[in-house]
């Protein structure tokens, strides 16, 4: 859960030096364990991931969920409301848990979440 919350912290602030995120993202991130953690406990986490990614500030990464708004909004279909858009994006997510989706792009997995989503 240590982890979970700390990766949830970073990606809120991509792009921004890990000095600069304000504590109380921690403390909201080391709440929403359950009291598994606390927000210190999470922040440091954070420090050994940012570690870990050699970088001075959060790296931007490129997501699957982006790749779908793109083609959503060429389709002009990108509004919560849409099922296609609940479903490309469902889909995108499910991808998550499969550890074999793992070796595709997240560009291919945007795609193929879209694609599916638009012939079902």
């Amino acid at each position: 859960q240590m982890i979970g919350a700390a990766c949830a912290v970073l990606a809120l602030h991509e792009g921004a030096a890990l000095d600069d995120i304000d504590y109380t993202y921690f403390s909201k991130a080391s709440f929403y364990t359950d009291g598994a953690c606390t927000a210190e406990e999470v922040m440091l986490e954070a420090q050994k991931i940012v570690a870990v990614l050699e970088a001075p500030a959060i790296p931007v990464f490129e997501t699957a969920s982006e790749y779908v708004d793109v083609l959503l909004t060429a389709m002009q279909k990108n509004y919560s409301t849409s099922s296609t858009y609940c479903l490309a994006h469902y889909l995108g997510e499910l991808s998550l848990q499969a550890e074999a989706s793992l070796k595709y792009s997240s560009l291919i997995v945007g795609a193929s979440a879209y694609a599916l989503a638009c012939h079902t």
